[in-house]
């Protein structure tokens, strides 16, 4: 395959940096996405793909991937539950869609060339606009409220948990966002997370995130069957 994708700096503070597989698979479903539209043959069905979309198989994917079916499946899941990939199946292959691609990967105008003076002042307008609101969404600090709803286990003093969190600098607010979504990826099953009184005290946001083995026999013994959930 030729050619390139971009990755934005915000990646680093992103829950998929923070787990070596789910950003190998991540980045590998950028590489994977098409940069145009072209219709590719898919045994002998002729499917029409756009930008940002490519026809995914699991089994093969694993293969290319170098990991396990089930590690695949499961990390999968997540990018479409954070609404970053969008997934559709038939009975035979599925299209997966990057969510955003246009915002992150289309080409920007070269200064020197002639064609660029064609772009309007509405266009110019509206792609600012889109900038702007991009980086106020890169820049948005989880309040207490969002992070009592995020973290998903409801037990202790609420407002003394409130006075603790408000003390909290907004560069750890962030990362605390980022470290949470992970920490409830590795475990899911919020009886065995930390109180929240004691993930703030103690500065959870900083621990490393482990993935269990028992979590990954539990995603196994799950339905595999692409038909089945996607």
């Amino acid at each position: 395959m030729e050619g390139w994708v971009k990755l934005h700096r915000k990646l680093l503070e992103n829950p998929i940096f923070q787990n070596e597989k789910l950003l190998k698979v991540f980045v590998w479903c950028l590489l994977k996405a098409s940069h145009r539209e072209h219709a590719e043959l898919v045994g002998l069905q002729k499917v029409s793909l756009h930008p940002g979309q490519f026809v995914y198989g699991r089994h093969k994917a694993a293969e290319e991937l170098k990991i396990k079916e089930s590690t695949l499946y499961k990390y999968m899941m997540w990018l479409k539950n954070e609404e970053i990939l969008n997934i559709q199946s038939n009975n035979k292959f599925s299209v997966v869609t990057v969510v955003n691609w246009d915002v992150y990967q289309i080409d920007e105008p070269k200064s020197n060339s002639k064609n660029s003076s064609k772009v309007t002042t509405k266009e110019q307008q509206r792609n600012t606009n889109k900038n702007d609101k991009n980086e106020k969404n890169n820049n948005t600090v989880l309040s207490f409220s969002e992070f009592w709803d995020l973290y998903d286990k409801k037990r202790g003093d609420k407002t003394k948990l409130e006075k603790k969190y408000d003390k909290i600098s907004e560069e750890d607010r962030k990362k605390i966002m980022a470290h949470v979504k992970a920490y409830k990826l590795a475990q899911p099953d919020k009886q065995f997370r930390k109180d929240p009184a004691t993930y703030l005290n103690n500065r959870g946001w900083e621990d490393e995130i482990i993935y269990s083995h028992k979590n990954q026999v539990k995603q196994q013994n799950q339905p595999m069957d692409l038909t089945g959930r996607w």
